[in-house]
């Protein structure tokens, strides 16, 4: 499949796939969208209560997609589909899954400062015109999860 790690796709078809990936975080998204992130909330509240249910807690991490965090495409997708910046919130995901964890009391990790910050600083962290991470952000997403985990129980378990 065109999906799978390691295989990298024609930079044409790529940012088709970036574009059509991030329609729900323009400003001018179909209305299904609504409907779409209403399921999503409900299967997370679904989760959520199911794991409370067995005294487990719940983390809801946010992978951050190569959009997100690299300008360069960025640009390229906005002049892709003739665009412009506004036309777009990039961090829509977050923001929602940001303000729906924290109303509902669920645990909410978001990895994109941290992506960002170390492409920033010039790491790549995505195979070539493909969504899924190289060995350095798989190393970076670990090192996040890991320390959100961590973090959680030794808060459970004190000093």
């Amino acid at each position: 499949s065109h999906d799978s790690p390691g295989i990298s796709l024609p930079a044409e078809v790529y940012l088709e796939n970036v574009a059509a990936r991030f329609t729900f975080a323009r400003r001018d998204r179909p209305p299904i969208f609504d409907a779409f992130e209403r399921h999503i909330f409900d299967a997370l509240l679904d989760m959520s209560r199911l794991l409370a249910a067995k005294h487990i807690d719940f983390l809801v991490a946010v992978y951050p997609d190569e959009v997100q965090v690299n300008p360069q495409l960025r640009r390229a997708v906005i002049e892709r589909t003739s665009g412009s910046a506004p036309d777009y919130d990039w961090t829509r995901a977050q923001s929602l899954l940001d303000d729906f964890c924290a109303r509902n009391s669920i645990m909410f990790l978001d990895l994109l400062p941290a992506f960002t910050q170390s492409h920033a600083q010039g790491k790549t962290l995505y195979i070539e015109n493909n969504p899924h991470w190289n060995a350095a952000g798989n190393q970076l997403a670990a090192a996040l999860l890991y320390k959100a985990l961590h973090d959680q129980a030794a808060r459970h378990l004190g000093p």
